[in-house]
């Protein structure tokens, strides 16, 4: 029957959304995370199955043409005082080298590895703007990072400059996410570097994530209220087809 396609169908997206609402839950103290987001679309049939949209209080309505998004409004600053804890401002991405592959991501909790190269927690190196690593001389006693991202120190002056990395708006959407709330490109897709005077970091602090835990709970309790009512259609959408059967089986005997 129709109506256990359509049941399915909305089961099935109802069950996607509930693993974004999940997945960005879990992501909610995660630095620089961006929320997941499910964009869903009604498709119906008429009688003589053509394709119409819209009805919202259509019996013949399908749940289609699905989509993961990623929704990259920046979160909130949190101040850290860490002299490496880096935050952009606005628009942007930091560049990490991941083994030779430049990925893209909004964490700025960054340290030094044991060649005072300025890395990521998962140990990957900073891009300067110029694409190459960023390492602090080993005298340095007071490490600066201005609004533009140079990096310099009392004892050796300017070091370097912090790359931030934008894409144009038709391409942010065709980054895929990585491990460890990164970001990469699919191919063909290529950032710019910012100017420098287009640079505004800020030095001591993090970006949260953008997550909103009140929306997101709202969400939650919505979509398993829905999964459980579409759930209890579909049983009894198979009673009523089990006991169509069972009538048509007994009036064929007579």
């Amino acid at each position: 029957m129709q109506e256990v396609h359509i049941l399915t169908s909305r089961i099935l997206s109802q069950q996607r959304k509930l693993g974004m609402v999940t997945d960005n839950m879990a992501n909610l103290n995660t630095i620089g995370y961006k929320k997941l987001e499910l964009q869903l679309k009604e498709v119906a049939s008429d009688e003589r199955g053509e394709r119409i949209g819209n009805l919202n209080n259509s019996r013949d309505s399908f749940v289609g043409d699905r989509a993961i998004t990623i929704n990259f409004q920046s979160g909130a600053l949190n101040e850290t005082s860490s002299t490496y804890d880096v935050a952009i401002l606005g628009e942007g991405f930091f560049g990490i080298d991941n083994n030779g592959r430049q990925e893209f991501t909004r964490n700025g909790h960054f340290l030094l590895d044991n060649t005072n190269t300025l890395v990521t927690a998962q140990g990957f190196p900073v891009q300067s703007n110029t694409g190459g690593p960023i390492t602090i001389p080993t005298d340095a006693v007071e490490v600066n990072i201005t609004r533009e991202g140079i990096v310099s120190t009392t004892e050796n002056g300017e070091i370097g400059q912090i790359g931030v990395f934008v894409f144009a708006p038709e391409d942010i959407n065709q980054l895929q996410r990585t491990g460890f709330g990164g970001f990469a490109a699919l191919p063909g897709v290529a950032p710019r570097t910012l100017a420098v005077d287009d640079v505004n970091v800020v030095q001591g602090s993090l970006e949260n994530s953008n997550v909103n835990p009140a929306l997101e709970m709202i969400q939650l309790q919505e979509l398993s209220q829905a999964y459980q009512g579409a759930a209890r259609l579909m049983n009894r959408v198979e009673e009523l087809e089990s006991q169509a059967i069972r009538n048509l089986g007994g009036g064929g005997g007579r």
